[in-house]
């Protein structure tokens, strides 16, 4: 079947570096969330004068929905997204996001 040989074949050719791509992945991601979590956390804490603000939750009938926990994924991933902007600006010389 030709899609069994396709795909054979990709995995000959890029099976490695797509197995490498994903434990770099796994291991920058746990960075970023230690950093998170240890420096950027304990800042908005600090700021809002509240270290239970990820707790917060909004009723709604007899549903409760985690609406710090929601808030605290966010203000995660756009972290890591600014984190990775600068990565890219900074230390790969890109002078300017196409766009």
């Amino acid at each position: 079947m030709a899609v069994d040989r396709e795909f054979r074949n990709f995995i000959k050719k890029f099976g490695l570096g797509v197995a490498l791509g994903i434990i770099i992945a796994g291991a920058v991601e746990k960075f970023l969330s230690a950093l998170i979590e240890g420096i950027f956390f304990p800042l908005v804490n600090l700021a809002l004068g509240n270290d239970q603000w990820g707790a917060w939750t909004i009723s709604v009938g007899t549903a409760e929905i985690k609406a710090g926990e929601i808030t605290a994924a966010f203000v995660e991933f756009m972290v890591i997204i600014l984190l990775l902007f600068l990565f890219v600006k900074l230390f790969l010389g890109v002078k300017k996001i196409p766009a």
